[in-house]
């Protein structure tokens, strides 16, 4: 077999079997040793949907446009160029393609739905409702209109009917799996609106089930241990350091659900700061730097200087560049960066730092009912959420002993933000070396899509709802409860 008919072979056998970033992997080595393979278009346009679906959108939409221009208009490809442009924010992009989407189709499903989750994550509920009651009204149904009323039936009280609507998508073995489990999050969070706990808690385990992998969850324990053994204070104060500064960036740390989209909100408020949303751009810098053994995330000690790390520090300092290049400071909300804090001394000079804390319990329950949408599969079992929680404490703790002095972690603790959000807003501008600005406490009304956010969320005020919302499904915890262990001691 040819090489790049085995490069195919391997990427096609990763895609069936669900590794969508092995076949990613696979894909993007294929374009790049065969740019111009007579499938390569085609190829491009995979690539693009498999790099929507992980969350690279960047990546997805450089692909799409280029398979669009290469192989023409066609709706499918035109839609998931527009799901990828509002995931990005670019609400006006994407709904001037959904408009070409419907003159070429005007019974697309998948636009009709999109464009009414567009309209509700803008605030415009009323007219998102509209748009569903609209083509339910003309005869229209499918799985798409149902999952996107049921995204704004929390919004106008009409759960009961939502759930009426989606319940029966949900078991059926057409659809594929993971629209089934995005479905069963959402029917979850229905239940959970109407205070039918054991039917919330019912449609997240399904929806776990369907998305759960075969990984080997102990790597996360080597490669923490491997971290904590490697990067020491002595290793730290040994590396070189960048010439130019990041202190114009705003680094927003923690867990996965710890409340970084909220943190990132007030800030990116502030007229002088623009919120750059989860950036893939730090992974990408240290990366660059040679040494990294899997599965450790970090680079050798040794190679942190010289062209290596002015590469990375650039390659960093330009991604911050393309959110913006006026602002004072721009928010990286990316909340795994925290495992890259030790490489900061050196690698980002003058970044500031906020490390966002939860309720353990409330942040583990609060990723065991969230749809990643192929990311941070780790989070599909109780078990393994708290062996990843374990990990991420013992890291922090590392990472606050051995960096005292190099470099200044603020805290910010989620239910602290929420009950006293003008004086946490007040405290985080500061904390960055601004001056406070009262639309921080008017974020709500920016009306700026976050992907992160569920739906029912988008254009609200802080609220208090998800504060000790893990005592509503305390009966099912057990298995978290006994493997967080000391997490809880004392809370």
């Amino acid at each position: 077999m040819s090489g790049s008919g085995e490069l195919l072979r391997q990427a096609d056998e990763r895609l069936k079997r669900g590794d969508a970033p092995g076949g990613a992997k696979i894909l993007s080595e294929f374009l790049k040793r065969y740019p111009n393979d007579p499938r390569a278009p085609k190829l491009r346009a995979t690539l693009g949907e498999v790099q929507l679906s992980l969350g690279r959108l960047d990546e997805a939409q450089e692909l799409l446009e280029r398979a669009i221009k290469e192989r023409g208009e066609s709706v499918h490809l035109l839609f998931r160029l527009a799901q990828t442009y509002g995931f990005q924010g670019r609400t006006d992009d994407a709904l001037a393609l959904i408009d070409r989407i419907l003159e070429l189709d005007p019974d697309h499903d998948g636009a009709i739905a999109r464009r009414a989750a567009l309209f509700q994550y803008l605030g415009r509920i009323d007219e998102a409702a509209e748009v569903i009651d609209a083509a339910y009204a003309r005869g229209l149904q499918s799985y798409h209109l149902a999952h996107a009323f049921a995204g704004i039936a929390s919004r106008t009280s009409r759960r009961a009917e939502a759930i009426a609507r989606l319940s029966p998508y949900v078991s059926d073995a057409s659809i594929p799996g993971k629209v089934r489990a995005e479905m069963l999050f959402t029917l979850g969070r229905l239940y959970d609106g109407e205070g039918e706990f054991d039917a919330a808690w019912s449609s997240y385990e399904q929806a776990n089930a369907l998305l759960k992998p075969r990984i080997d969850i102990s790597e996360i324990d080597r490669a923490t241990d491997d971290v904590i053994e490697r990067f020491t204070r002595e290793a730290i104060e040994s590396f070189e350091r960048a010439e130019a500064s990041a202190e114009r960036v705003i680094l927003v740390v923690g867990m996965p659900r710890s409340g970084t989209t909220l943190l990132e909100n007030i800030l990116g408020a502030h007229r002088q700061i623009a919120p750059g949303g989860e950036l893939t751009a730090l992974p990408k810098a240290v990366d660059s730097i040679p040494g990294t053994r899997p599965p450790s995330f970090m680079p050798a000690v040794k190679r942190v200087r010289g062209n290596a790390l002015r590469r990375a520090n650039r390659m960093y300092l330009e991604a911050i560049d393309g959110v913006s290049a006026e602002a004072a400071r721009v928010v990286d909300k990316l909340p795994a960066n925290y495992r890259y804090l030790g490489l900061l001394p050196a690698l980002l000079p003058g970044v500031h730092v906020i490390h966002c804390r939860r309720h353990p319990l409330d942040t583990c329950v609060s990723c065991f009912f969230r749809n990643f949408a192929g990311q941070h599969l780790i989070y599909t079992d109780l078990e393994w959420i708290a062996r990843s929680y374990r990990n991420y404490v013992r890291l922090m703790q590392h990472w606050e002993s051995v960096l005292e002095g190099l470099l200044e972690i603020h805290e910010a603790v989620y239910e602290h933000v929420v009950g006293d959000l003008e004086g946490s807003a007040r405290r985080l501008v500061g904390a960055v070396g601004l001056e406070f600005d009262e639309a921080c406490l008017r974020f709500n009304e920016q009306r700026r899509m976050a992907a992160t956010l569920e739906p029912e969320q988008a254009g609200q005020r802080v609220y208090d709802t998800s504060i000790g919302r893990w005592k509503n499904y305390e009966k099912h915890l057990g298995p978290l409860i006994d493997a967080l262990g000391p997490e809880l001691a004392g809370l």
